[in-house]
């Protein structure tokens, strides 16, 4: 039997990427209302969610406003653009949301990991005392993009990625392709892009499943240097952030297994160097 139906097939996932828009998080917008005005409370509030957040870097970013280097700090965007600006971009985003077939998808899970592992990446580069707060916490907040399209597109996929997740000896992306013949990964990547975010940004999230990618043997040109150290701080922090157990139901996080010694071999730590970064940014964020 075959493992996706000739509609599956058919589906024009371009077109896809055009048209869906994922949700905002419906309590963030009871607290925008309590915002009165105020850029910077209106700043931290976008920054806790996707939508939000990529129409913002989405509109700084685009070609009207011709900036020689792209934004992916929120407030930054946010002081740029001005609250009128702002205001406009989130009516946008909320009329597009109560328009969306989304209202029935259990997205808690996305939410919930999504925000967790951007706090956890921004920790991890002030920690660690390299790279920028800013990308990783954006890359950590729209790493996994790609996956309430793959639920709004395919009724099974919750199944389907917590069955991923407890699969040691295949990657996640692999078992998603096996089903459907793609995976939240390359259409994360494709969100990226329509988003317009950095080159090595979007590289980070169509890749952070790979595990050729992840040995971190990648050292072409600059863009790769780039993504391997976003992608170092990604999974570091999706494993402290316990995405397995989030998104995959399960108390093992195999593919940390299988990556960590690379990891660990590219920023030049040990097993137990990384336990102790790992207590520093759980007590910072109070994690527990």
């Amino acid at each position: 039997m075959s493992l996706y139906t000739s509609e599956d097939k058919d589906l024009d996932f371009d077109k896809i990427i055009r048209t869906y828009k994922i949700p905002p998080q419906p309590h963030l917008i009871k607290e925008l209302e309590k915002a009165n005005k105020d850029l910077n409370k209106i700043a931290d509030i976008i920054s806790q969610d996707v939508a939000l957040s990529a129409g913002i870097l989405q509109t700084i970013n685009s070609p009207f406003y011709g900036l020689a280097t792209k934004i992916t700090s929120i407030r930054q965007a946010t002081v740029l653009l001005g609250l009128n600006q702002v205001t406009n971009i989130i009516n946008c985003q909320l009329i597009k949301a109560n328009m969306g077939k989304y209202l029935n998808k259990d997205l808690d899970d996305f939410w919930t990991s999504a925000t967790d592992v951007a706090k956890t990446s921004s920790a991890l580069v002030k920690t660690l005392g390299f790279g920028s707060p800013d990308e990783a916490y954006m890359l950590g907040l729209f790493h996994n993009c790609g996956i309430p399209i793959m639920m709004d597109k395919f009724a099974d996929y919750g199944d389907i990625i917590q069955q991923a997740y407890t699969v040691g000896d295949k990657r996640i992306t692999d078992v998603e392709n096996m089903r459907y013949s793609t995976n939240h990964a390359v259409l994360g990547y494709m969100v990226a892009r329509t988003w317009k975010l950095p080159e090595h940004l979007r590289i980070a999230i169509r890749d952070h499943h790979n595990f050729d990618r992840l040995s971190f043997n990648y050292k072409n040109n600059d863009t790769d240097t780039e993504a391997d150290t976003g992608l170092a701080i990604l999974k570091m922090a999706e494993h402290i952030s316990k995405v397995h157990i989030v998104l995959g139901k399960d108390h093992v996080d195999n593919e940390w297994e299988q990556i960590k010694a690379g990891l660990f071999n590219y920023l030049g730590i040990s097993e137990h160097d990384f336990f102790d970064i790992s207590d520093s940014v759980i007590d910072k964020l109070n994690m527990y």
